[in-house]
């Protein structure tokens, strides 16, 4: 049983001292990532907006942490406007203490916080859609999956600029230009190279992602192969180029995984939310 102490009954903090109990936990649920990726929702080199709290759990009466859900501080840059984003990450419950409400009930503790700190909106990536409906979140198209011809009959004969494997890229610091240079609209804010390589790189170098980079700065596209899970789904694609010929080729399949939910704001920021 999950003691329902003063570890529920407040908002149950992360500090610093419980960055293992939270790496642990993440990695009994969601399985090994890269070396430090977990450690990295705490550093400031990757997470540089984090602040001590933003990471909400519950022990068990033994003092196991059992579950978790983190907050992230993202600022969305769009038309010269700028939004304070929560991305809610890591929804991690030990299989052994699920259905029992534990996760609702450090999300609604999450979006108080929220609410509390003056966030614009909220973000959560999930298969389980009617789960967090109740709870304010809606469901919104923000990320696309592709289906395309596999990247070798890509071939530089039909396009300005050849698709190549993002692993003949071996620098960070000219992906994140591309990623910088070409911004699409309510891109997250990764402003070192640093913190795109952790976020960002290493999934476009892991995922055998190919990249094909428009001349005249008219934008690029960024796609990783299936991973045999999905059909022939392309696992991601991020994209902003302007380019008849590429566009014909993506054909564009919502998949519709992603939730927002926007927090009470004064009545004179309401018309900026265009999400």
């Amino acid at each position: 049983m999950v003691k329902k102490s003063k570890a529920m009954q407040d908002v149950p903090e992360i500090d610093m001292d419980n960055v293992d109990d939270f790496t642990s936990l993440d990695q009994a649920v969601f399985g090994p990532k890269g070396d430090g990726y977990f450690e990295g929702y705490f550093l400031p080199t990757a997470s540089p907006n984090y602040r001590e709290g933003d990471t909400l759990g519950a022990w068990s009466a033994d003092n196991l942490l059992v579950s978790a859900v983190h907050i992230r501080r993202i600022t969305l840059r769009s038309d010269n406007k700028t939004f304070l984003c929560g991305v809610v990450s890591n929804m991690a419950t030990l299989a052994e203490f699920r259905n029992q409400g534990l996760s609702r009930r450090l999300l609604t503790l999450a979006i108080e916080k929220m609410e509390k700190e003056d966030f614009d909106l909220s973000i959560l990536g999930t298969g389980r859609s009617n789960h967090y409906l109740s709870l304010g979140w809606e469901p919104i198209t923000v990320r696309i999956n592709y289906v395309i011809n596999i990247p070798d009959k890509l071939s530089s004969s039909n396009y300005e600029a050849p698709w190549v494997s993002v692993s003949s890229i071996t620098s960070f610091d000219q992906l994140h230009e591309f990623y910088s240079v070409y911004p699409r609209s309510y891109q997250f804010d990764r402003d070192s190279s640093i913190m795109f390589e952790h976020w960002i790189g290493w999934h476009w170098q892991e995922d055998l992602a190919y990249i094909c980079v428009l001349p005249n700065e008219r934008g690029y596209a960024i796609i990783s192969q299936s991973d045999g899970k999905h059909g022939d789904l392309i696992q991601q694609c991020h994209y902003q180029a302007n380019h008849q010929q590429l566009t014909c080729a993506l054909t564009i399949l919502s998949n519709g995984s992603d939730l927002r939910r926007l927090h009470p704001k004064p009545v004179h920021y309401r018309n900026e939310r265009h999400f």
